[in-house]
């Protein structure tokens, strides 16, 4: 198995060229607490896809305001809580274990409801897209 340390942390573009195969990388309980109330992106430096996890605290909605749209599909699979996903004209709720796919360039924004639990959403978009910090 591959050190996760190689890609979470450095994330090196020299490393990410490097990978020629299938690589894995292992999310352990304290890197996934520290991703509480943010993003946690895991694969950025790739053409094909970039990845991540984010974990919303109760009543937290991604982005605050408005909706987020990116040149590229989304697939989420969320691991743990329940959250609802938004776009202009739906709205469809999550539960641990579903899957989301949101078409390119569809305006969305992700709410968790809970009052008391936090959700955590494992993401891909692809291809992959330049986030804003």
């Amino acid at each position: 198995m591959m050190d996760r340390e190689l890609y979470v942390r450095s994330n090196r573009r020299k490393d990410m060229e490097e990978m020629v195969d299938i690589h894995t990388w292992r999310l352990d309980e304290k890197t996934l607490k520290s991703t509480i109330g943010k993003n946690l992106v895991l694969l950025s430096n790739s053409k094909e896809a970039t990845a991540g996890v984010i974990s919303l605290k109760p009543k937290q909605r991604v982005p605050e305001k408005g909706f987020s749209s990116h040149d590229a599909v989304e697939i989420c699979l969320l691991l743990k809580g329940t959250v609802v996903l938004n776009t202009e004209h739906n709205r469809k709720i999550a539960v641990e274990g579903d899957m989301a796919y949101i078409p390119r360039s569809t305006p969305h924004f992700t709410l968790n409801e809970s009052a008391e639990e936090e959700a955590k959403i494992f993401w891909v978009l692809a291809p992959a897209v330049k986030l804003q910090d």
